[in-house]
């Protein structure tokens, strides 16, 4: 099992960034006001349940008590302020690769594969929390999210 002094600073922090980065890839992908509202609280209840499911995952126990309210706001600041979803998607995808890498070198084979399921479970998640049209009464995931979801999956080498 590993921890935090398993890793170096930057390796830490970008495998922690992944789990924010999930969330974010997904609710910028569809964009409205009213589900990113949803989403949020979607996202922080997937959190808490995190901490009871994957309760024998030190790496994942360590990386949610690390996650604060401050970061998540920044990371919030950088999906606003990013020219265009595009290149945000790219940057995002090339950073869950990396961080899935991180994980597989240096994690348990075991917590490895439950962290890649972690995040996907998060862009799943976040992708089903709320629907297209007016209040978000239509269908759950949209089609930007379905190929968002589909983008994530690859990445994490889920397929």
């Amino acid at each position: 099992m590993t921890s935090k002094v398993d890793y170096t600073n930057s390796e830490w922090n970008l495998l922690k960034q992944a789990i924010t980065l999930t969330w974010l890839i997904v609710t910028a992908s569809d964009f409205t006001l009213f589900s990113a509202f949803k989403e949020i609280f979607t996202f922080t209840k997937k959190i808490k349940n995190a901490q009871l499911y994957y309760q024998h995952n030190q790496l994942i126990q360590g990386l949610l008590a690390d996650i604060s309210d401050e970061e998540t706001e920044t990371k919030i600041n950088e999906v606003e302020s990013a020219e265009n979803f595009e290149d945000f998607l790219e940057d995002g995808l090339e950073k869950l690769k990396a961080a899935v890498a991180i994980a597989h070198l240096k994690a348990t084979p075991k917590e490895a594969q439950e962290y890649k399921e972690f995040l996907y479970e998060i862009a799943n998640q976040i992708a089903n929390a709320s629907g297209e049209g007016l209040f978000g009464m239509g269908p759950k995931v949209s089609q930007k999210e379905a190929i968002v979801l589909e983008q994530v999956k690859i990445t994490l080498n889920l397929v």
